[in-house]
């Protein structure tokens, strides 16, 4: 599977998604653990990225694009995986849960 340098969180927080974890808090707190590891430079890009996405969410009105949305476009897009179709059709549904989680939660993942 390859991930783009920028996007690599998302070898790191897809674990939130593993079954033992139910709780959605500590799913999050989580998350924000392993981001909070990455190297400085990817840990700003995304939280760039993402703060974008927020402002771009902001102007659904407008746009139409939701955080729903923006998650569906997204998420195959950073998330990349390379391999079997199926199995590439099968990572699109947790490409677009891991991108919707950290639109939502992007406040708390990239506070210091």
């Amino acid at each position: 599977r390859w991930v783009s340098p920028a996007f690599c969180v998302c070898l790191l927080i897809v674990s939130p998604f593993d079954a033992e974890i139910t709780d959605a808090g500590e799913r999050l707190e989580r998350a924000k653990e392993l981001v909070n590891k990455l190297p400085r430079s990817n840990h700003d890009t995304i939280s760039v990225l993402f703060r974008h996405f927020q402002r771009v969410v902001e102007h659904t009105h407008v746009n139409r694009m939701t955080v729903q949305s923006l998650s569906i476009v997204f998420g195959p897009t950073l998330l990349r995986t390379e391999g079997d179709p199926l199995a590439m059709a099968y990572l699109t549904v947790y490409q677009t849960q891991v991108v919707e989680m950290v639109l939502n939660d992007c406040d708390v993942l990239f506070t210091e």
